[in-house]
Order: structure tokens, then sequence, then C-alpha cells
């Protein structure tokens, strides 16, 4: 019990450096976290200061992680998709996107990201 609550504390002190937009600092307080108690949402917010820090190729790493530990996740799942389509795997985050809405029919984020990439395919196409 005593590591859970350490990998908490140090869970917590991530989130407020995050919010304070001291990336670094959220980063070496979340990998504690997730090396004394790995957990998706560590994953997930792991990422997600990579992708602050722009390092989108080592973010897609620990999304994957994310969605392959809690593949219901649907938030986990389109921020995947986002960070695929930022590293140009467009019909790989189309899928997982699909994946999202078949199990959540209203979930906006992913219906948006999904008409992002057709309204790019339909500029793309038009140029």
């Amino acid at each position: 019990m005593e590591d859970e609550e350490k990998a908490r504390r140090e869970y917590l002190n991530g989130m407020q450096a995050f919010d304070e937009e001291r990336y670094e600092l959220a980063l070496r307080y979340f990998r504690e976290s997730s090396r004394i108690d790995e957990h998706f949402k560590t994953w997930q917010r792991i990422a997600q200061v990579l992708e602050k820090l722009g390092r989108a190729t080592e973010a897609e790493e620990y999304y994957e992680r994310a969605h392959q530990a809690n593949p219901a996740n649907s938030q986990v799942a389109v921020d995947y998709a986002r960070v695929l389509l930022a590293n140009q795997r467009v019909d790989e985050a189309l899928e997982l996107l699909e994946d999202v809405l078949r199990a959540n029919t209203t979930y906006g984020a992913a219906k948006k990201l999904i008409a992002q990439v057709e309204e790019e395919r339909g500029s793309a196409e038009g140029t």
C-alpha cells in the first residue's frame, strides 16, 4: 500500500507541474509514478507531456501502452489516434477512431478528429 501512495503522490506532483506548464518536471514525476506502479492513466500523462515537448514519436509509444492496457478508454484511444495522425499514420488512426465510434457512437472527440481528416483529404484532393 505504501508504494501505491508514493506513486499517487508522484502522479499528483506531475499533474501540478503539468498545469504549471513545467513539462520536464512533470515528465520526471510521471515516470517515477509509473516506475513504482504502472497504470494506463500515467502512461497517458507521460504521452501528453511528450507531445507538449514536441516529442510525438516517443508519445506514440506511451499512448500505445495506455491503449493496450485499457482499450475501452475512448479518451486514450482518441489521444493515441491524434498522435498517430501527427506521425503520418492516417489509416491506423482512422481505424482506431472507427473502433471508438463502434463502442461509443456519440463520442464527439472521435467524430471531430475523423471530420478533420476527411476535410484535409478533401482539401488535398482539390489542390
